[in-house]
Protein backbone atom coordinates (compact mmCIF):
# COMPACT_ATOMS: atom_id res chain seq x y z
CA UNK A 1 0.00 0.00 0.00
CA UNK A 2 1.53 3.31 -1.13
CA UNK A 3 0.01 5.39 1.64
CA UNK A 4 1.41 3.10 4.32
CA UNK A 5 4.84 3.21 2.67
CA UNK A 6 4.68 7.01 2.55
CA UNK A 7 3.68 7.26 6.22
CA UNK A 8 6.54 4.94 7.14
CA UNK A 9 9.00 7.12 5.20
CA UNK A 10 7.66 10.29 6.80
CA UNK A 11 7.90 8.75 10.28
CA UNK A 12 11.44 7.52 9.57
CA UNK A 13 12.49 10.97 8.31
CA UNK A 14 10.87 12.68 11.31
CA UNK A 15 12.74 10.46 13.77
CA UNK A 16 16.02 11.17 12.01
CA UNK A 17 15.38 14.92 12.00
CA UNK A 18 14.42 14.85 15.68
CA UNK A 19 17.76 13.26 16.44
CA UNK A 20 19.54 15.97 14.46
CA UNK A 21 17.72 18.62 16.46
CA UNK A 22 16.32 20.38 13.41
CA UNK A 23 12.73 20.04 14.56
CA UNK A 24 13.27 22.66 17.24
CA UNK A 25 14.82 25.29 14.96
CA UNK A 26 12.24 27.84 13.81
CA UNK A 27 13.02 29.25 10.37
CA UNK A 28 9.97 31.50 9.90
CA UNK A 29 6.89 32.73 11.71
CA UNK A 30 4.14 34.19 9.56
CA UNK A 31 1.11 35.94 11.02
CA UNK A 32 -1.93 36.61 8.84
CA UNK A 33 -5.61 37.26 9.46
CA UNK A 34 -6.37 34.84 12.28
CA UNK A 35 -3.56 32.41 11.43
CA UNK A 36 -0.08 31.89 12.81
CA UNK A 37 2.18 29.68 10.68
CA UNK A 38 5.45 28.44 12.17
CA UNK A 39 8.05 26.79 9.91
CA UNK A 40 10.83 24.61 11.27
CA UNK A 41 14.19 23.65 9.75
CA UNK A 42 13.00 20.03 9.56
CA UNK A 43 10.24 20.91 7.08
CA UNK A 44 7.50 20.77 9.70
CA UNK A 45 4.89 23.51 9.27
CA UNK A 46 2.39 24.23 12.05
CA UNK A 47 -0.72 26.30 11.32
CA UNK A 48 -2.50 27.65 14.39
CA UNK A 49 -5.75 29.60 14.51
CA UNK A 50 -5.76 31.32 17.91
CA UNK A 51 -8.76 33.55 17.20
CA UNK A 52 -10.97 30.82 15.71
CA UNK A 53 -11.64 27.98 18.13
CA UNK A 54 -13.52 26.01 15.45
CA UNK A 55 -10.33 25.41 13.48
CA UNK A 56 -7.86 22.84 14.73
CA UNK A 57 -4.10 23.27 14.71
CA UNK A 58 -2.68 21.57 11.61
CA UNK A 59 0.79 20.07 11.28
CA UNK A 60 2.26 19.33 7.85
CA UNK A 61 5.61 17.95 6.78
CA UNK A 62 6.97 19.59 3.64
CA UNK A 63 9.98 18.57 1.64
CA UNK A 64 9.92 14.94 2.77
CA UNK A 65 9.94 12.55 -0.17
Amino acid sequence: NQMTEHKDKVEEQRKRLDKEGLDGQVTAIEVRDGRVQTRFASGRVVNEYPSDKRKKTKTEYRGIE
